[in-house]
Formats: C-alpha cells, sequence, structure tokens
C-alpha cells in the first residue's frame, strides 16, 4: 500500500474509533437482479398508518377495506341532469341485493318456505320508461292491498332478445325491439294473483293509448331454493345492455331493515401488515384471485382498490377480523420479544 494511501487508512480509523467503514455499492440500481447467494432482494414497504373496517349484513357477508377520508360531493342533479339514467347496478346497490338474498336464504335453511323470482314482461305495445315504473308502483300498492309482497327487491333490465337469437331461439323482443322488464325477488306469491293483477294493469294502459289489447307477455314466476347463490349468479351475468331512465332497483322497507348493513369498528395498522396478512390467503392462478378460508371453507374475493391496497369480499367478516387481530397480537408479541433478547444480548 501506498504512504497516500495508509495516510487515508489511518485518518478514517481515527475519526470513526478504529472502525474502518465498508459499503458494497455493486448492486446499486439492481435491484432483483441477484448475482450471489449472499445479496438479498429488498423490497419496499409502505409504512404508513391506515384504518381497516367491515361492511357486513346480517348474515355476515360483506367486504373488509381500507378507511378512507370521505370528501363532500354535490348533488349531480345541479349539473343539469335532470332525470336519473343507470346503466349498471353501484356496488351499494350489489350489496343491498346480495344481503337480500342472504335473508331469504336463511329463511329456507331454517325450515322456512322457499322464496320466488317474478318476471314482469311486456308483449308487443312497449311504454316508455316512465310508465313503466308507474305501472310497477301500482302493481306493489295492489298486492300490499291483497297481503302480499311485504318483503320485496326489484331490478329493471331492458330486454332486447339478443341471447335467444344468439342460440336460435325465436325472440319477440328481437322483432319488435327492446322493452324493459322487471325481475322482483319476494316470498312465496299464487301466480293466479300476479297474472290478474299485472295484465289487468297493462290492458288499462293499452286501451287509453288505443292499442289493441296483447295476448302475449304478462307474468313469469320460478321457485328459488338457494337465493343467495342465485341471486349472486344473476347480478354477476348482469351487463349493460342499455340504459334505463329513473330507478333501476328498489328494496322495501321491512327487507332492507332485516339486510341491515353496518360498520365495525376500524382497526389501526400499517399498509404493510394489511398487505403480509391478505397474501396469506393468496393462491395465484388465474387472473381472478380465489381462495379459501381455512376455519370456515367459504370463497374470499381479494381485489385491489385505485390505492393498491387488497379489499377482502367473503361471507364471514367477523372471522377474518377476528383473524386479522390475532396476527396483529402475535406481531406484537414477537417484537416484544425480540427487543427483551436484544437487551439481554446486551
Amino acid at each position: 500500500m501506498s504512504s497516500k494511501g495508509k495516510a487515508n487508512l489511518s485518518n478514517s480509523t481515527n475519526l470513526l474509533g478504529n472502525v474502518v467503514p465498508f459499503i458494497n455499492l455493486s448492486y446499486v440500481g439492481k435491484v432483483g437482479k441477484v448475482k450471489s447467494k449472499h445479496v438479498p432482494i429488498v423490497y419496499p414497504q409502505r409504512r404508513e398508518n391506515i384504518e381497516v373496517f367491515a361492511r357486513y349484513n346480517s348474515i355476515g357477508r360483506g367486504l373488509i377495506m381500507r378507511k378512507y377520508e370521505g370528501k363532500n360531493t354535490h348533488n349531480l342533479k345541479r349539473g343539469g341532469r335532470k332525470t336519473l339514467q343507470a346503466s349498471n347496478l353501484t356496488p351499494h346497490a350489489r350489496r343491498l341485493i346480495q344481503g337480500c338474498g342472504d335473508v331469504f336464504q336463511r329463511q329456507t335453511d331454517d325450515g322456512g318456505q322457499s322464496s320466488v323470482m317474478i318476471t314482469l314482461t311486456y308483449a308487443r305495445n312497449v311504454p316508455t320508461h316512465k310508465e313503466s315504473k308507474i305501472h310497477l308502483q301500482n302493481f306493489i300498492r295492489a298486492m300490499k292491498h291483497k297481503k302480499r309482497l311485504k318483503r320485496y327487491v326489484w331490478v329493471a333490465q331492458v330486454q332486447d332478445g339478443q341471447r335467444a337469437k344468439e342460440k336460435g331461439i325465436y325472440s319477440y323482443r328481437a322483432e319488435f325491439g327492446d322493452c324493459i322488464h322487471f325481475h322482483i325477488l319476494t316470498d312465496a306469491v299464487p301466480i293466479q294473483e300476479l297474472r290478474q293483477v299485472w295484465c289487468g294493469i297493462v290492458s288499462k294502459w293499452e286501451t287509453s293509448k288505443g292499442y289493441s289489447v296483447s295476448k302475449l307477455g304478462g307474468v313469469d314466476i320460478q321457485k328459488v331454493y338457494n337465493a343467495s347463490n342465485y341471486i349472486s349468479r344473476y347480478i354477476s351475468q348482469e351487463s349493460k345492455k342499455g340504459t334505463i331512465i329513473g330507478s333501476m332497483w328498489n328494496v322495501s322497507k321491512e327487507l332492507r331493515q332485516e339486510v341491515n348493513i353496518k360498520d365495525t369498528r376500524k382497526i389501526i395498522c400499517s399498509t404493510d401488515e394489511w398487505v403480509t396478512f391478505c397474501r396469506s390467503f393468496l393462491s395465484f392462478g388465474k387472473e381472478d384471485i380465489i381462495t379459501r378460508d381455512k376455519k370456515t371453507l367459504d370463497k374470499v374475493f381479494i381485489r385491489n382498490d385505485w390505492n393498491k391496497t387488497p379489499i377482502v369480499f367473503t361471507k364471514s367478516c367477523f372471522d377474518i377480523l377476528q383473524m386479522f387481530e390475532t396476527y396483529l397480537r402475535n406481531k406484537q408479541k414477537a417484537k416484544i420479544i425480540i427487543e427483551v433478547n436484544n437487551a439481554v444480548s446486551i
């Protein structure tokens, strides 16, 4: 070693207390490209504190997600929009409709009567969306007068007959144009009463418009023994077939109270802790990440929000939150044990 190098080495030794600093910069900018077994890959960690909570219904189904600070929003109708227009269900509507299916499913599982899916359609004469909503309101009012439809949820759809046309089946709607129709999930109702009320309302409207009374269309009814899965499949297959003017769905007051969507208390943790916990459920296969909760054997769906924070969809929110709290407690205990061991060794 030259005299100049010895001088620099002696100066660094004196300044740092006989310790020569050595920094390996050979892998700077090459994270993920490991050329040696002794160089670990370092993943970035997000240490910000977040609040995690669950939004669930009376059955326990719901989602667990990060809590974001709410902000004031302007009324959309002030922006020049005259009427409500919708082509797909909102996330809130999907959760509430799914909760209605869970309520009817619990009734069937407890030995009660099965629910039914009622479909109200039109024939050749097609009303406007506003007129069809008046028909639906009159139908529900008349059925309640008969002590029916105490609990119900209805969803409006635009029927175009495209699916029947693709299967090679004759479709009345494909020939005469699109038309709105309604699906109603409710308790068992005699089909004779349904047809009498609905066909009476439609024929009265056709007469007032000067149309010939149609003999086709009317009421279709189907028993539903597994309302929870049935409504889930119905919501997932829903597509944007057309824009509906006015409300697209509604739930009766009695059924809305039974669903009873609530929020749990918030759990404060770091983003890294929540992401690490959610990774324990992941099974990487297709694009959709689907796994099963080992404790309840229910499917757990995991998606990411706009901030790349996981959202957990499950039928057992309380079990997942309990597991997460147990994970946080065990992590805190492990941290204390490590600190105690380090203090003893010193």
